[in-house]
Order: structure tokens, then sequence, then C-alpha cells
């Protein structure tokens, strides 16, 4: 028997680009408050390895959810949604079982409907 086993095509850039730039924007932040934060001290604050978290910001490496899941509640700015939404773009991504990549698109498509009806609600309502 011939098995022959195919992974899906890889990720867009710019669906990577998404959390790479969430990830890049925390740090230029803090590196603005302090101008001696370093890759490693944002690392360890993510409890990333800091040759990893390199890699990520070169788009060499990806996320695990577990770990997007862990870098989501240090991320100062993103509020509630804004973390639900970094874990689905990760796990969309990197998750190793196609479904849990597909769960996670269908959720991010669930996600921008809701936006879109919350938009066209809102224009009705103001007129």
């Amino acid at each position: 028997m011939n098995y022959s086993f195919t992974r899906s095509k890889k990720p867009s850039l710019i669906e990577r680009l998404k959390y790479i730039s969430v990830l890049k924007k925390e740090f230029q932040n803090r590196k603005k408050e302090n101008k001696f934060y370093s890759l490693r001290a944002f690392a360890k604050l993510l409890q990333l390895d800091p040759i990893h978290l390199s890699r990520i910001f070169k788009n060499q490496k990806g996320l695990s959810r577990n770990k997007a899941e862990i870098a989501s509640r240090k991320l100062s700015h993103l509020d509630f949604s804004q973390r639900q939404e970094f874990i689905l773009t990760v796990t969309s991504i990197s998750a190793h079982s196609q479904l849990a990549r597909n769960l996670a698109k269908m959720g991010l498509r669930n996600r921008e409907k809701l936006k879109q009806a919350r938009a066209a609600a809102s224009t009705i309502a103001v007129r």
C-alpha cells in the first residue's frame, strides 16, 4: 500500500504576520518605555526561549497554542476579545491537527461576520 500524507498549503504570510505584528508591537512599546529592554527579557516574560522568539520575529518558527495562550495574557494592550483572536490566529496557522486548524479558521470567520453584523446594526441604529 502506498500512503501519501500531504499537509495543507502553508499559511499565507499575511496570516502569519498578524500575530507576529502583535508581538512586535508589544515589544516595541516596552522598548519605548525602557530603552534597555531586551528581546531576552521579552522572551522571559512570554515564557519562550529567546532564540525561539527571535525566529518567530523572523517568520522562521511558529507559536504553539499553549504558548499563544500564555503570551496573550502577558500582552498588556490586548483586551479579552483581542486575546481570543490572537489565540485563534496562532491555532489556525500552527496547530498540528488539521481539524484544530479548521476549527480555528471557522472561529475567525465567525468573529469577522459578527463584527460586520454589529457594524451594519450600528449604521442602521444611527439613521
